[in-house]
C-alpha cells in the first residue's frame, strides 16, 4: 500500500467511554485513519457537557476542534455520506445492532464494539443481512467491510499466552481459566437483564471467551462440547457475576496417537465474578508438562485513557510464572506488548486492500454468540447445554 494515500475519514457514533476513551484514541493514533466526526444524538440536550469532553479530548490528541464535525442523527450523517469511509459503533449495548445493520445496509464499512449482538436472535438478524448482500452481489461487487471491536486478542498477556502454546512449553493442554474482577457495573445501560447484553459476562466475559474461542477453536481445532453457567442477578435481574464452565473437544479420528500437543479435551473455566477479595489469576493454564499463571489486566486501556499507550509495558513483578512438572527453577516469563495500535491500521488496509484479511472476521462471531446464548439458557435452567 502506498504510503502517499490519504487517511480514511472515520465517523464514531457515540461519545462515552468507548466511543471517547478506546475508538476515538486509536484512530487518533493511527497514521491510515483519521477522525471526521461525531454523532451524538443527544448533544443538543447536553452541549455544554459534549463540548468539554471533546475540547478535553482534542488537546490531549492534539486535533483542533474544528477539525471535528458533530450530526445530532443518522439521517445528518447519511448526507455527508461520500466523505465518510467508516462508521465505528461505540454505543451502548442495546443500540449496536441496530447502528450496525443501517450502516452495514447503507454501504459503509463498519466496525461494531462488542458485543456485536446481545442475544442469538439478534446475531441472526445481522448474519441474514450479510448473506442477503452477498446474494444481491453475487460476487460482482464488494462488500463493505464488516468488523466487531475484539480488541483484547491483541492484549499483550493473550499473546504471550499464545506464543507459550505455540512453543508446547506446557506439553499437552488440559485446563485453562481466565478471571477478570472488577467492581460492579454502576451504568444503567449495563444493569439490564443479560438477555438485552446487560451485565459483566457481555462487557467482559464475552472479551475471555473470544480469547478461548481464538486459542482453542481458530488454532487448535477444538470444537465446544457443553457449557454450564453460574450467574448471580441482582435487584434489577441484572447479572453481577458469573463462573462460566466449558468443555471442548476434537474428534477422536482429528487426534494421531502419536500427537502430544493437544488432548482430546479441554476444560475452561471463565470467571467474572464480583465477590472475591483477593485477586484471581488472569490467566491459569495447565499441561502436562507445566503450569503457567499470570496476575493482573493488560496495561494498554490505562496507558491509552492517560494519553499515552506508548507507557504500556508491564514491569517485571507482573510477569507471568510458568512451573514445570519437576517444580524446578519456576520460570518468569515477560509478557509481550500489546499491540492495540495495529487494529485500526489493519482496519484501513482491509478497507483498501480485500486480500487484507481484518484482524477480527464475521464469520469468527457465530460461535462466540451461540455460546453466550448457551451461557444465558444454561444459567436461566440452571442445567449443563449441549446445544449451541
Amino acid at each position: 500500500m502506498s504510503p502517499s494515500l490519504p487517511p480514511l475519514q472515520a465517523t464514531i457514533i457515540g461519545f462515552g467511554m468507548a466511543g471517547r476513551g478506546l475508538h476515538g484514541n486509536l484512530i487518533s493514533l493511527s497514521s491510515k485513519i483519521m477522525l471526521r466526526s461525531l454523532l451524538i444524538p443527544s448533544y443538543a440536550n447536553k452541549t455544554q457537557h459534549y463540548e468539554s469532553e471533546l475540547a478535553s479530548f482534542c488537546q490531549k490528541m492534539q486535533i483542533p476542534r474544528e477539525a471535528i464535525a458533530i450530526y445530532q442523527s443518522y439521517a445528518e450523517l447519511l448526507e455527508d455520506r461520500d466523505a465518510i469511509d467508516l462508521i465505528v459503533v461505540a454505543t451502548p449495548n442495546d443500540s449496536h445492532l441496530s447502528y450496525a445493520k443501517r450502516a452495514f445496509q447503507d454501504g459503509f464499512n463498519v466496525v461494531v464494539d462488542k458485543p456485536v449482538a446481545n442475544n442469538l436472535e439478534e446475531w441472526h438478524e445481522l448474519s441474514q443481512l450479510i448473506k442477503q448482500r452477498e446474494r444481491e452481489t453475487s460476487g460482482l461487487k464488494r462488500l463493505p467491510l464488516l468488523s466487531v471491536f475484539h480488541n483484547r486478542r491483541l492484549d499483550g498477556d493473550f499473546l504471550t499466552v499464545c506464543q507459550i502454546l505455540e512453543q508446547q512449553r506446557l506439553g499437552t493442554l488440559m485446563h485453562m481459566e481466565l478471571s477478570w474482577q472488577k467492581s460492579r457495573p454502576t451504568k444503567d445501560w449495563k444493569r439490564v437483564p443479560v438477555e438485552q447484553g446487560g451485565g459483566r459476562f457481555f462487557d467482559l466475559g464475552v472479551h475471555m471467551l473470544d480469547q478461548v474461542l481464538e486459542l482453542l477453536c481458530r488454532r487448535m481445532d477444538y470444537s465446544v462440547k457443553s457449557v454450564y453457567c453460574d450467574m448471580k442477578f441482582d435487584e434489577y435481574d441484572s447479572e453481577i457475576s458469573t463462573i462460566c464452565h466449558l468443555k471442548f473437544e476434537r474428534a477422536e479420528s482429528e487426534v494421531p496417537e502419536h500427537e502430544v500437543s493437544r488432548a482430546k479435551e479441554v476444560s475452561v473455566l471463565i470467571d467474572t465474578s464480583t465477590l472475591p477479595t483477593i485477586e484471581k489469576p488472569r490467566f491459569l493454564l495447565v499441561g502436562t508438562k507445566g503450569t503457567y499463571v499470570k496476575y493482573g489486566v493488560d496495561p494498554q486501556e490505562k496507558c491509552l485513557f492517560a494519553g499515552n499507550i506508548h507507557s504500556a509495558i508491564e514491569p517485571d513483578e507482573l510477569h507471568g510464572t510458568l512451573v514445570t512438572v519437576d517444580k524446578q527453577n519456576p520460570e518468569k516469563v515477560a509478557t509481550l506488548n500489546g499491540k492495540w495500535l495495529n487494529y485500526y491500521d489493519n482496519i484501513a488496509d482491509a478497507i483498501r486492500d480485500e486480500s487484507v484479511r481484518p484482524i477480527v472476521e464475521m464469520k469468527t462471531m457465530d460461535p462466540l454468540m451461540r455460546i453466550m446464548d448457551g451461557a444465558v439458557r444454561s444459567a436461566r435452567s440452571g442445567k449443563v447445554v449441549t446445544e449451541m
